[in-house]
């Protein structure tokens, strides 16, 4: 009975200390760019989404609790697509599995945020429910290419 109660205590909620905005922003105080999203494949592959400092601060603030996006999330999805399809020609359509919004605070302290669209492939009919294409539209419609990168680069 003992090893249970100290069980529970050790599962009791803990405050976590909150992580300033520029900490999720860029890998260093100085960096030349804002990174924005990463994301693993399957087979070990890492890419990540980032943009220069100067194209993140063109992208509109959005103050959630008062307006609607600045893009619209009809238009961020129909920019997501005509991005994947152009990258991926052989898909004849996509299917939207999420979009997500997320906000990213900039070097000087202002947040943005950015669209995360998740979509399958179609490919002669059939949906491709094993991959997914993913796609990063910023609040002004700019697409936001993904690169690989190594395990060792961070």
């Amino acid at each position: 009975m003992l090893a249970l109660v100290a069980l529970l205590c050790q599962l009791t909620p803990q405050a976590r200390p909150t992580v300033p905005p520029s900490v999720l922003v860029t890998r260093y105080r100085d960096a030349d760019e804002v990174y924005l999203y990463g994301q693993g494949t399957p087979d070990g592959r890492m890419f990540e989404y980032a943009v220069p400092k100067a194209q993140f601060d063109k992208s509109p603030r959005w103050a959630v609790e008062k307006d609607p996006p600045p893009l619209a999330i009809s238009r961020a999805l129909e920019v997501a697509k005509k991005a994947a399809q152009a990258e991926h020609p052989e898909f004849t359509e996509l299917l939207v599995s999420t979009i997500s919004l997320h906000q990213v605070g900039s070097h000087s302290g202002q947040k943005r945020w950015f669209y995360d669209i998740a979509m399958y492939p179609i490919t002669n009919g059939e949906a491709s429910y094993d991959s997914q294409v993913t796609v990063i539209v910023l609040m002004d419609g700019v697409v936001v290419k993904p690169r690989e990168r190594s395990k060792a680069a961070r």
